[in-house]
């Protein structure tokens, strides 16, 4: 079923891992043409790797590694979000979405996540959630 000519996938992707790129795949199959958005702060990655005792797992890292798994998806674009100055969510919102709305150069028709409780935030679009296994 396709939703739409445009959708987001929207995550930090801290790390990517396979139910990650399970997510895009399906999503990937319900547009035309989807969005991997890798969002960034980079204090909050800093401090998360920190506690667990990680070396950082920086931006560009983390984008690089999707666009490898997802080499070959024609359809399927990699971008970055730097979020450095955005509130926490919810209270962060409004100015992610205004940064989101500048890096995406078309109509987004779908916003897909996997929080449910994101939907009532959206104000871009239509929030697909994935279902719960």
């Amino acid at each position: 079923m396709i939703l739409g000519k445009v959708g987001v996938a929207a995550g930090k992707f801290f790390p990517p891992h396979r139910g990650h790129l399970a997510s895009i795949i399906n999503a990937a199959t319900q547009v035309e043409k989807l969005y991997v958005v890798v969002g960034d702060n980079p204090e909050f990655i800093h401090r998360k790797c920190q506690d667990a005792g990680l070396p950082d797992m920086p931006l560009q890292l983390r984008a690089k590694w999707l666009s490898q798994e997802l080499q070959g998806f024609e359809h399927i674009k990699v971008v970055m979000l730097d979020e450095t100055g955005i509130p926490d969510y919810p209270d962060g919102w409004p100015l992610w979405s205004e940064r989101l709305l500048k890096l995406i150069p078309e109509h987004i028709d779908v916003m897909f996540g996997g929080e449910p409780e994101y939907e009532k935030y959206n104000k871009i679009c239509l929030l697909y959630t994935s279902p719960s296994p």
